[in-house]
């Protein structure tokens, strides 16, 4: 993940077409995935749909009514992040991942086998649970 073209504290852009009022959530999903994928939407699905990771570039740092996406470490529990919806904008900065649930969004804990997989979403059979039945 290339990050050296932005500074802490680039805007890149505001609400991006076709996302919600709140946004952090389609944020993060066009800027992983190219597209929204609407149940994405929600801060708090990301933590049901995706398995707990280490702190690491690609991964997302998420809470029940935020998540983003983590670029480079900056140190202790600093991170360069993509953070859409920070003060409804689309920005680049640093910041904490303290009390945030850090997940792998190139695992699926679940998914309806009915519906195709979204590109670029591997399912993670080890952690399929039928409370997060539901589909992309």
């Amino acid at each position: 993940m290339h990050v050296a073209s932005y500074d802490a504290g680039t805007v890149i852009g505001g609400r991006p077409e076709g996302c919600p009022h709140a946004f952090c959530g389609c944020g993060a999903s066009l800027y992983l995935f190219g597209r929204i994928i609407e149940p994405l939407n929600r801060a708090a699905e990301w933590i049901d749909r995706f398995p707990r990771a280490i702190a690491s570039p690609g991964m997302a740092a998420a809470r029940r009514h935020h998540v983003m996406v983590l670029m480079e470490h900056r140190g202790g529990d600093v991170w360069l992040v993509h953070d859409s919806n920070y003060g409804h904008r689309t920005i680049v900065h640093e910041r904490s991942i303290s009390g945030y649930v850090v997940v792998n969004p190139n695992q699926v804990v679940s998914y309806n086998s009915d519906d195709p997989q979204p590109r670029g979403f591997h399912h993670h059979h080890r952690h399929h649970h039928k409370k997060y039945a539901g589909s992309f």
